[in-house]
């Protein structure tokens, strides 16, 4: 009596067994999902471009966070650069330059004590500041329009640009026919950047 017990019991085991696999094999299967890998030196930071910051949009930099307060829109005929001023709100700031040269191009900028030069003047064929000579490397002329956070300017300006043998960059700038204003710069890639767009003013972020 045992025994057919447990072969009652063993027959109703797979019956259920073949039951389940039999569902299964109409069943249709899952979709393989494939995620593509980010790209850490992509032209866009957190989704949201460069070329698209504006006040007050956050941008992390060296472990600082600067705000947005200005943007300069310079046009020399088809080219197009920009140049976004970065505020801690604790009394530092930065220039953010944006070209496209070939691939994004972005320069960190502080400025510089037209005091300080100690050898050469703007448009010479090579300045010496802090002990370091930078060559010339370009000139020209453009116009420009500034976004700030209040109100809109526009105008005319002339550049000059240097660079020491270390990559690091001098820059001129003259706007209307005013006194030039100089500053140092570096260049920098993407990934060493985080945006962080504003909910008012700025974009928004499309991941």
């Amino acid at each position: 009596m045992l025994e057919i017990i447990v072969l009652l019991g063993f027959i109703c085991i797979m019956g259920i067994v073949g039951f389940v696999f039999y569902r299964r094999s109409f069943q249709t299967p899952a979709p393989i999902i494939h995620i593509r890998p980010k790209d850490p030196f992509a032209a866009e930071s957190e989704g949201v471009s460069f070329w698209d910051l504006k006040a007050p949009d956050m941008v992390q930099f060296e472990g600082k966070d600067y705000f947005v307060r200005r943007t300069i829109e310079n046009r020399a005929g088809s080219y197009r650069w920009l140049e976004h001023l970065l505020d801690t709100g604790v009394g530092e700031r930065l220039w953010l330059s944006v070209e496209d040269d070939e691939g994004l191009d972005l320069g960190v900028w502080k400025s510089l004590d037209m005091v300080d030069i100690q050898h050469g003047k703007p448009g010479d064929s090579s300045i010496v500041t802090s002990g370091k000579a930078y060559k010339r490397k370009e000139s020209g002329a453009a116009t420009w329009s500034s976004i700030k956070s209040d109100d809109t300017e526009c105008g005319h300006m002339e550049f000059l640009e240097y660079e020491a043998a270390d990559g690091q960059m001098l820059a001129f700038q003259r706007y209307d026919n005013a006194e030039w204003q100089a500053s140092l710069g570096f260049r920098y890639r993407s990934s060493e950047f985080e945006i962080y767009p504003s909910t008012t003013g700025g974009t928004t972020n499309v991941g």
